[in-house]
């Protein structure tokens, strides 16, 4: 079921009572006097409505699809076959299945039967055969409301691909784990999304933010909605009116719990459980927000001044920031402003007390859309912060292990990423690439010819040349450096003993499996002058394949060393 909300701002030259706080509190009013309402009316159409029973006898105007669903217009403002095709088309736009074809008809009505707010609804019919198999009846059917005083398949889109997501949610879970939402706890959805040590979560919940269904309906839009039911509205100030049918506003409901984007598993999980082709698209990596500043704006309004970091994208060159701040019991967010590959927007109070969240909503090309952390303020006291800490790269976050080493030599130009914003810091490291990063490091004139017979025309020769110049570096017994072999920890650490010319006294009682490897005493050095270190369990791993993170940290150990 989708519920309608609908708040204003007014501009900061109102009175503080302003009819921005009078649309909240109505909001408030609503979204309390309905929420029991909207759970009792899902009930009630489960037990009343039949298979194929629409609220009116027989559709003004209908058209069927290729796939078969039916779109029937009980409104005079959709009585109109093509305008009944492009809802049918924005249907088709999102995400879907198998499942379509267990869709019977998408239902216009022009009013409000279910209430004043209640938007669409979904009537999902399945159950057992006598032989113990789940079928699920094609008569399923989506009921969009007012379509009277509405005449845009724009006006549709977030809702259609809500109540869509009921139908695909609600199909899998049943005809692939065997399982509805009244036993949400026994899905897979309910682990991957993190909801089974949730209390506030229930099929029958008084709160419809916490009803399971809803939840699922609202990861479904972020997840696999269409681009128009993803669409954005560019907020170029606060001021105005605005609804929960606006993607960067209103991405989910419960803003109490994380994004559908944001849950690591839960893109892939749908797509494995429906049998969908192709991989997740990444999100754009989280920015870090901060309040850094705090006056009086106009006629004494509070301005807060926000600013946040730089998100990063694999697939997009420019992001969409959008700062939007609510009150902790409000189900619906305000827009602050809308930038693109812009850090920073001020936020004017308007007559408003208490405590306010504020967080900024990212969105990429593709549609995935991710959020920034919270920042709680006290309207009364704001108290003023630094921006943390951004990303690094997509896979390199504030709190990688690595984070300081890459980041340090990123801006030394001594180490770069990859197309898309990565670092892949788990990647291996060949032996021609640690030479050329020991010579970049170390400032060593590039070597002349090739002594190896597999260098020559490499190329890192040059660089590989000056390092066994230096004495950093030897090759095979067969003439050979092999340049392109992943270089081992072993080996590592005998290039950064030899570069910083430390003695290598004898072997390292600290490590259990090192005692008779050809490296023992360059690692022994190695560790004893801190510049690598071992496993919790005792080993080394002399012969492991050392990656560009380790790689990056023992050549900032061995630069600090030259210090």
């Amino acid at each position: 079921m989708t519920r309608e909300q609908r708040r204003v701002t007014a501009s900061p030259e109102s009175d503080p009572k302003s009819t921005r706080n009078e649309a909240i509190e109505r909001g408030r009013d609503m979204f309390r006097k309905h929420s029991m309402y909207y759970i009792t009316i899902m009930a009630l159409v489960t037990l009343f409505f039949l298979p194929g029973t629409a609220l009116a006898q027989e559709p003004l105007a209908s058209y069927t699809g290729p796939e078969g669903v039916t779109i029937k217009a009980f409104s005079k403002n959709w009585a109109n076959e093509d305008k009944l095709k492009r809802i049918y088309d924005e249907l088709v736009s999102n995400t879907h299945g198998d499942e379509l074809s267990y869709l019977g008809s998408v239902n216009f009505y022009g009013g409000y039967p279910l209430g004043e707010g209640v938007a669409g609804m979904y009537r999902g019919y399945y159950g057992n055969r006598s032989d113990g198999r789940k079928t699920y009846n094609k008569s399923s059917a989506i009921d969009l409301y007012g379509g009277d005083g509405k005449s845009a398949v724009d006006d549709f889109a977030k809702v259609i691909a809500h109540e869509y997501g009921h139908h695909f949610t609600n199909y899998y879970l049943w005809m692939k784990e065997g399982v509805s939402f009244d036993d949400w706890r026994k899905t897979g959805y309910a682990r991957v999304r993190g909801l089974l040590d949730e209390q506030r979560v229930s099929v029958q919940s008084n709160d419809h933010r916490w009803n399971i269904e809803e939840i699922a309906a609202e990861d479904y839009i972020q997840l696999f909605g269409s681009p128009l039911a993803k669409k954005s509205r560019v907020f170029k100030d606060q001021y105005g009116e605005f609804d929960n049918g606006i993607f960067n506003l209103s991405p989910q409901e419960n803003l109490n719990l994380p994004l559908a984007a944001q849950v690591q598993g839960l893109e892939q999980y749908w797509l494995e459980l429906a049998g969908l082709k192709g991989t997740p698209n990444a999100a754009p990596s989280s920015p870090a927000l901060a309040l850094v500043g705090v006056d009086k704006g106009r006629n004494g309004h509070l301005k807060l001044e926000f600013n946040w970091t730089r998100a990063l994208d694999d697939n997009s060159p420019n992001l969409e920031y959008t700062l939007v701040y609510y009150a902790p019991d409000q189900p619906l967010a305000a827009p602050v402003k809308t930038l693109v590959d812009g850090y920073g927007a001020s936020a004017i109070i308007n007559g408003e007390t208490g405590d306010r969240i504020f967080r900024v909503f990212v969105k990429d090309s593709k549609g995935k859309l991710v959020s920034s952390n919270i920042v709680n303020v006290d309207l009364s006291n704001p108290v003023v912060g630094q921006v943390p800490a951004a990303s690094l790269f997509m896979d390199v976050g504030v709190d990688f292990w690595a984070y300081g080493e890459i980041k340090n030599l990123v801006e030394q130009g001594l180490v770069k990423g990859y197309a898309g914003n990565i670092f892949r810091p788990g990647r291996s490291v060949s032996r021609g690439e640690f030479a050329t990063l020991l010579v970049r490091a170390l400032k060593l004139p590039e070597g002349n010819g090739a002594a190896f017979t597999d260098t020559r025309s490499h190329w890192a020769a040059a660089a590989i040349e000056a390092a066994r110049a230096a004495g950093i570096i030897n090759g095979y017994q067969d003439d050979t450096f092999k340049p392109d072999r992943p270089v081992t920890r072993g080996e590592l650490a005998a290039m950064l003993v030899k570069a910083l010319k430390l003695s290598a006294n004898g072997g390292d009682e600290g490590m259990n499996d090192t005692s008779g490897h050809w490296a023992a005493v360059e690692i022994a050095a190695a560790r004893e002058n801190g510049l690598v270190s071992g496993y919790k369990d005792g080993t080394f791993k002399p012969d492991a394949t050392a990656n560009r993170a380790e790689a990056v940290v023992m050549l900032k150990r061995m630069m600090d060393k030259l210090q």
